[in-house]
């Protein structure tokens, strides 16, 4: 379905249609949104940098592997 929507509007990329979501999120005061905001750029940051370093550690232990077998 999305492939034939992107079809359909010639390769252009479309904003995603919204709901309710936002009505609601226009009732929550901005101070709390505001702080919501920071967690989930603080979480986010904190998931992708323990991603890189899995990736970091798994690379390094991959060569040191690689050096030992000659």
């Amino acid at each position: 379905m999305l492939l034939a929507c992107i079809r359909h509007e010639h390769h252009e990329f479309i904003a995603a249609l919204t709901a309710e979501q936002v009505a609601l999120a226009d009732h929550i005061p901005k101070p709390i949104r505001h702080d919501l905001q920071h967690l989930v750029d603080h979480v986010v940051a904190e998931l992708v940098v323990y991603r890189l370093e899995a990736v970091e550690i798994e690379l390094e232990q991959r060569d040191a592997a690689a050096m030992a077998l000659g």
